[in-house]
């Protein structure tokens, strides 16, 4: 079996965590999860698919410690060609029912929706010949929308009730929406918003489409770089968005006019994230999950909503020591719980491969000041310059510095000051090019200052 789930809280004052229990372990039966959300009862499900003599659809429930409850996994049926069904995506609706997403292929690409009752066993299901289903988004009034692409080209979105009658659909050509182009979910006022690639190579589509399935607006961001793995997005206001547009060479961080489509700030993060699977807001961050430049372990990182980097996490340390993992481990999914902690779903590697399956939980790394980064950065006058910096750093702080730590872009301690006053020059001469965070804190408050190192 291979899973991961995570469940962290991350904010933006600390790194370390307590860890409640992180199990994982090589195993004969391979599971791959696709997708995990936490059910109403804290517990948690996952589905994917399970690699036996065919690749089959898997379905776990997990209780709040992260033991198994039930898992399920469906027999592949007589027309399934290429012998290969897995879930892609879950939700549960109010009743405790769940609807679970799949594609398989019986000569052409086929999706299917399927409601489960609370033990995993099928209600009922639909089929949509020439489809492959992306993504589901679950509304406030138990309603759910489907992200389909049609012969492998254009979106459907669906919208069905939770009896899985059909309330409505609407075409959208030329809007490649899949795991490799698209990001979905649904606004406070239960509209759909998704991003999806163009027409064309260098164009992003952002899409809002209401209730009644009116398309309220679509946007063309023209890219720098062809988008070439995902476009992940969150909205952080009314007005913006912060999209990820992957690149062949460069991955960005865009903030984006929500109303016009308009490019107001970009942040190339390059230097230091070789991919981004994930990307979520929680409170008053925004926290991406991925990997950094040739690491095979997992990082997370808090940017603010100026798009600087606050707060990174690397999980290398914390899966070696309570899994048998080697080689690395992916982490494919991110959401946000009931708490505003973060759940993680994926899988250990071995020699480059899924192996295995991990899960967890730990505590949240600190508690979310009242206070934002910024007005802390104001109110004691700190200051880190120059920056971009060759050879050292000074930090300047109207009040005592009690301790200084800094960390590489993948979360690594680098350097431990304690005791300093309200000047201190560090040498970073033996620093590598890139990005780095400062950790200071002052009055026993925790601030963070990225610089880079050039």
């Amino acid at each position: 079996m291979r899973f991961i789930i995570l469940v962290l809280s991350m904010l933006t004052t600390a790194v370390s965590a307590q860890t409640f229990w992180v199990k994982g372990q090589v195993s004969g039966e391979i599971d791959e999860s696709n997708r995990m959300i936490q059910c109403a009862d804290g517990g948690f499900i996952a589905v994917g698919q399970r690699y036996q003599a065919f690749i089959e659809p898997y379905v776990a429930k997990f209780d709040a410690e992260g033991n198994i409850q039930w898992e399920r996994v469906f027999q592949i049926s007589e027309d399934v060609v290429l012998k290969m069904d897995v879930y892609t995506d879950v939700v549960e609706l109010s009743d405790g029912y769940l609807i679970a997403a799949s594609s398989f292929n019986n000569g052409s690409k086929s999706a299917r929706l399927q409601k489960l009752d609370f033990q995993g066993e099928l209600v009922t299901e639909l089929v949509f010949q020439d489809h492959e289903i992306n993504s589901l988004v679950k509304t406030s009034q138990n309603d759910f929308y489907a992200v389909m692409s049609k012969n492998a080209m254009d979106c459907k979105i669906y919208k069905h009730n939770s009896l899985m009658e059909l309330e409505w659909t609407e075409d959208l050509p030329g809007a490649k929406f899949s795991p490799v182009y698209g990001h979905a979910y649904v606004d406070d006022e239960d509209h759909f918003i998704f991003s999806a690639k163009g027409l064309y190579d260098d164009e992003l589509k952002l899409y809002e489409i209401d209730t009644e399935g009116n398309l309220i607006y679509e946007h063309s961001i023209e890219q720098k770089e062809n988008p070439s793995r995902t476009s992940l997005h969150v909205q952080i206001d009314e007005n913006e968005w912060v999209c990820i547009p992957e690149g062949k060479t460069h991955n960005f961080l865009q903030k984006v006019n929500r109303n016009t489509g308009e490019v107001i700030q970009t942040n190339d993060i390059s230097a230091s994230i070789e991919s981004v699977n994930e990307m979520i807001k929680i409170f008053e961050g925004i926290y991406l999950v991925g990997h950094a430049k040739g690491d095979p372990w997992p990082s997370v990182w808090v940017f603010d909503f100026e798009l600087n980097l606050v707060d990174s996490y690397q999980l290398a340390s914390l899966i070696q020591s309570n899994t048998n993992a080697t080689d690395g481990a992916s982490i494919v999914d991110l959401s946000a719980t009931s708490e505003g902690h973060i759940a993680f779903a994926g899988s250990i590697l071995t020699g480059g491969f899924a192996s295995g399956f991990l899960n967890g939980h730990i505590s949240r790394f600190g508690e979310l000041s009242a206070v934002s980064n910024q007005d802390l950065i104001a109110s004691y006058n700190l200051s880190v310059f120059p920056n971009p910096a060759q050879d050292f750093v000074q930090l300047s702080s109207k009040s005592s510095i009690e301790s200084i730590q800094i960390y590489a872009s993948n979360g690594s301690l680098l350097k431990s000051i304690s005791g300093s006053d309200s000047n201190e020059k560090i040498d970073i001469d033996d620093f590598a090019h890139g990005s780095y965070l400062i950790k200071l804190v002052v009055e026993e408050k925790s601030v963070s200052i990225p610089f880079v190192k050039i």
